[in-house]
């Protein structure tokens, strides 16, 4: 996952990375010392962008959108299970780690797009995070062709 991030940060400028590896602390001081690492709240940056890794099983996207017209923060999941635990998991990280931005800003949840398969929400993730980023709205049902035909276009533009 971090690959992927690495590459959308390469082809845009102005965004800033929160490493998804933050989950693996279990101290909440630690998990905010990761957080800041990079500096991705960096004034310069009009993004930045969070993996989530929800209950360890589950990919979320979050954008934290700083331009002057939006000032919001997006929440995807890809699953869009209508009785989901993770948005209420999602919420809670979200007021705990970044509660004064959660405060500042509206929070939004991306809900055009939907995952056919249990397999594709860390694709699904970041082809949200490259729609975003380029606005443009996330295909509504993405075929397993698709899907296939990201994945691979994310793995051959991570190596070098």
């Amino acid at each position: 996952m971090g690959h992927g991030l690495a590459l959308l940060q390469r082809e845009h400028r102005q965004i800033g990375i929160i490493d998804p590896i933050f989950h693996r602390f279990q101290a909440r001081k630690d998990k905010l010392r990761h957080v800041s690492t990079g500096d991705p709240f960096n004034t310069a940056n009009s993004f930045v962008l969070l993996a989530l890794h929800v209950d360890n099983s589950h990919w979320w996207g979050v954008v934290f959108d700083f331009r002057q017209q939006s000032r919001s923060i997006t929440v995807f999941d890809p699953l869009q299970a209508p009785k989901s635990k993770y948005y209420s998991m999602c919420d809670v990280l979200l007021r705990d780690l970044f509660g004064g931005m959660c405060k500042l800003m509206t929070i939004k949840k991306e809900t055009k797009s939907r995952q056919s398969d249990v397999a594709s929400c860390g694709v699904m993730m970041l082809m949200f995070f490259e729609c975003y980023l380029r606005g443009i709205e996330m295909p509504r049902k993405p075929s397993p062709v698709l899907l296939r035909f990201m994945r691979l276009r994310y793995l051959l533009k991570c190596i070098p």
